[in-house]
């Protein structure tokens, strides 16, 4: 498995969805995952450290309902993570082990009162939920050969948002790791070769 850093979120010429850009560590490659604008929102969210999930003004298209102010309450994925503490687990990292249909899926690893467990599920979700408990985020190296230039990425984007990613991978400190007991370790190898 290769660790991955989050990029961002970012709309792409010729994408009609927002593309979801991680970095595997140490290379010039970006794996884009096509996310609808809700894992968009979600992802952004975790990525701002909103860890509240609540935005701090109304939401300008409805300011306000039978004349009370509209806030969002508290995401889907921070109310996850805080499931998950509050039954004694914890998600120690996420990964991308295999494609599926030309789709990449995603599998949380928990560490729960009864051992390790896997659940699969969406890629943007389980990054979201990777961002908001501090878990770690993997690909299998062999999905690596799907991931695409940095450079070419980067001239489909503006000007702004090709230095403040060039800014961010090349120039940044290495994601933080969660730390990962000795019984993971196990869990943690690639799921197909």
């Amino acid at each position: 498995m290769v660790d991955l850093s989050v990029v961002g979120v970012f709309a792409r010429d010729g994408v009609d969805t927002p593309v979801l850009m991680l970095h595997p560590l140490g290379s010039r490659k970006v794996v884009c995952l096509r996310v609808s604008p809700v894992e968009a929102f979600a992802v952004t969210m975790a990525l701002k450290g909103r860890a509240d999930g609540r935005l701090a003004a109304p939401l300008a298209a409805a300011p306000e309902i039978f004349g009370a102010p509209v806030f969002f309450g508290l995401l889907s994925h921070e109310l996850m993570i805080r499931l998950v503490d509050a039954l004694g687990g914890r998600l120690l990292a996420v990964e991308l082990p295999r494609l599926e249909g030309g789709e990449f899926t995603a599998e949380l690893v928990l560490k729960t009162p009864a051992g390790l467990t896997r659940l699969s599920c969406r890629p943007a979700d389980a990054v979201a939920l990777a961002l908001r408990g501090g878990a770690i985020i993997r690909i299998s190296a062999s999905l690596l050969v799907h991931a695409e230039d940095m450079d070419v990425v980067m001239g489909s984007l503006s000007e702004y948002l090709r230095a403040a990613i060039e800014g961010n991978i090349l120039g940044g400190p290495p994601a933080d790791k969660a730390e990962l007991p000795a019984d993971a370790a196990k869990s943690l190898e690639p799921a197909v070769a």
